[in-house]
């Protein structure tokens, strides 16, 4: 999966209007909170096979936080 679609991908999961870009701060968006780093961390799982817990969600700071996690930083 490229960039481009992640991110397309990641907005809809996190419900997100604002265009997500590496630099984003996830702390910055209204809707990251903890239902939306669940979602993440199930999205990692199914879309991406990769197993993450909520938790290591949520210590990312950054969208290239998630980026790396993804492989993709």
């Amino acid at each position: 999966m490229e960039i481009k679609e992640l991110l397309l991908e990641w907005q809809d999961v996190l419900q997100c209007d604002v265009p997500l870009e590496a630099g984003t701060i996830l702390t910055d968006l209204e809707e990251w909170d903890s239902l939306s780093q669940s979602g993440m961390a199930a999205f990692f799982d199914r879309k991406l096979g990769i197993r993450l817990s909520s938790d290591e969600i949520a210590r990312c700071r950054t969208v290239r936080d998630l980026l790396a996690l993804a492989g993709k930083a």
